[in-house]
C-alpha cells in the first residue's frame, strides 16, 4: 500500500513536471505606443521664441508628454550653413488632464529645436514664433 502511495506521488509528480515544461503560454510586457513631433531646427530673430504648445481634446482620458529642446550655433559653410548642438535639456514629463494643454518657451539661443513625446495619439501640438516684445504670434507651425 505504502510503496503504491510512492509509485501513485510521484506520476503525478512527473506529470505536473511536464505540463509546466511544454506549457504554450509566456509572459509579454505591454509595448506602450509613443508619439513624437519635431520643429527641426528653427533660426529666431532678435527677441523671439518658439513656444510648443499641446492640446488634450480628448473628455475622457489623459497624455503624458515630455519636451526637449536644443540649442544650435550657427556657422557658415560655403553657400550653406552647419549647426552644432550647444546645449540640450530633457524635461520630466507632465500629465495633462482632459480639456487642458501645456506649453513650453525655447528661445536661449539663435537657432533652437524642439521635440515632443507624447503617449496620446490625439494630443495636438502646434509651434509658434511669438515676438516677447509686444506678444504677438510671427508664425505658426502646423503638421508638427
Amino acid at each position: 500500500m505504502k510503496r503504491g502511495m510512492t509509485f501513485l506521488s510521484a506520476l503525478v509528480l512527473v506529470a505536473v513536471s511536464i505540463s509546466i515544461a511544454s506549457s504554450d503560454t509566456s509572459v509579454q510586457a505591454k509595448r506602450e505606443r509613443v508619439f513624437s513631433a519635431d520643429t527641426g531646427i528653427i533660426t529666431l530673430g532678435p527677441h523671439q521664441v518658439l513656444r510648443i504648445v499641446t492640446d488634450n481634446k480628448d473628455p475622457d482620458g489623459e497624455f503624458v508628454v515630455t519636451f526637449k529642446q536644443m540649442a544650435y550655433l550657427r556657422a557658415a559653410t560655403g553657400s550653406g550653413s552647419r549647426y552644432s548642438v550647444t546645449s540640450q535639456t530633457t524635461f520630466d514629463p507632465i500629465t495633462v488632464a482632459p480639456g487642458e494643454g501645456f506649453s513650453i518657451d525655447i528661445g536661449t539661443s539663435e537657432a533652437v529645436r524642439g521635440v515632443v513625446a507624447t503617449n496620446g495619439e490625439g494630443v495636438h501640438i502646434t509651434g509658434q514664433i511669438i515676438d516677447t516684445t509686444t506678444g504677438n504670434i510671427i508664425a505658426v507651425l502646423i503638421g508638427l
